[in-house]
């Protein structure tokens, strides 16, 4: 992977196993390469047929020399309860039986070591420049909006004001907006306080694309699905 251009910034979301779409974002249209920073915001996992060749694909691009964030979703939260705790539920009723497949494993506590040290590392939420990265939003109705873990997690709606976001731009995943309904949100005169990138890849719509928001630029680029 060789420099060609000005390092940048992207940020990515609910990938969702869908390998081939990942690589199709990354590597035909945002050209990612070393010194390049990416974003990873939370449900790379679960539903989608290949969760491990999305990891193996994120080592990869670590080791490549991209500098990488992996932030964490509701996905990888249920996983990792899954691996220590043995019960299965709430794996299986999110899509967790297409990650165990991937694997050729029947529990997860037998998904090989490395894999599981990748997740469990991911963070709740990261600041870059002026922009707040987390996976599903955060809760506005508190006064510390980031010691609600949960709703990091599984927020859908976010209502409120703090002040600690004061000039700050939340920037998440988890609910699938269209394509259309994404690019929208940057036709504003000015730049919104809370940005989507979930383009809902991995459902398999019409239109469903997978998302990167370049950090730097503040522009969209999407792929299509390419997994269905």
């Amino acid at each position: 992977m060789k420099k060609r251009r000005k390092p940048a910034a992207f940020a990515i979301s609910d990938v969702h196993g869908c390998a081939s779409t990942f690589a199709a974002l990354l590597f035909e249209k945002l050209d990612i390469q070393a010194g390049d920073r990416l974003f990873l915001l939370g449900d790379m996992i679960n539903r989608g047929p290949e969760s491990r060749s999305v990891l193996d694909m994120i080592m990869h691009l670590e080791e490549e020399g991209v500098e990488l964030s992996y932030l964490r979703g509701n996905h990888e939260e249920i996983l990792l309860q899954a691996a220590e705790s043995g019960q299965m539920d709430d794996l299986l009723r999110y899509g967790g039986a297409a990650t165990l497949k991937s694997f050729g494993v029947e529990t997860p506590a037998d998904i090989p070591e490395k894999y599981l040290n990748l997740i469990s590392r991911s963070e709740f939420h990261m600041q870059y420049r002026d922009f707040v990265l987390v996976h599903a939003g955060l809760n506005l109705s508190i006064e510390d909006p980031f010691s609600d873990n949960e709703a990091m997690l599984w927020i859908r709606e976010m209502r409120g004001k703090s002040e600690k976001l004061k000039g700050l731009t939340i920037v998440h995943g988890h609910t699938p907006w269209d394509k259309e309904r994404i690019k929208k949100q940057l036709e504003m005169a000015k730049r919104p306080e809370i940005i989507n990138i979930d383009a809902g890849c991995v459902y398999g719509r019409p239109g469903s694309r997978l998302c990167a928001f370049d950090l730097d630029r503040e522009k969209f680029t999407f792929a299509r699905n390419r997994d269905h």
